[in-house]
């Protein structure tokens, strides 16, 4: 196990558990959104093989999340309680991007 693993887990335990268990509940979203939508809402149709397409995934993501985070930095100076999705559930769908976008960059979206 790498030795940094182990100092958290020794020295923040509840850290690590928390962190453990957001992560399983973020596996678990993903899976039911991924049942739902397919692999195509990322991909709009584009060869994930091709760098172009693969790009313009890429963009949809980082639109999706930064659509996100203004939703938040709105949220938050104004100071207005959401009425449709909370801020939690925001921050997990940001989250959940940054792992999607990993995964086609590393050519494994969709296979």
């Amino acid at each position: 196990m790498d030795e940094s693993i182990k100092y958290v887990e020794k020295n923040y335990p509840q850290t690590a558990r928390a962190f453990k268990s957001i992560q399983h509940d973020q596996y678990a979203l993903f899976c039911k959104k991924q049942k739902d939508y397919g692999s195509f809402n990322i991909t709009q149709g584009g060869d994930m093989d091709n760098e172009d397409d693969k790009r313009f995934a890429i963009t949809g993501l980082i639109i999706r999340m930064n659509d996100k985070m203004n939703r938040l930095v709105n949220l938050i100076r104004k100071q207005l309680a959401p009425e449709n999705e909370s801020i939690e559930d925001a921050f997990q769908d940001i989250s959940i991007y940054g792992i999607i976008s990993k995964i086609v960059s590393e050519n494994s979206w969709g296979k």
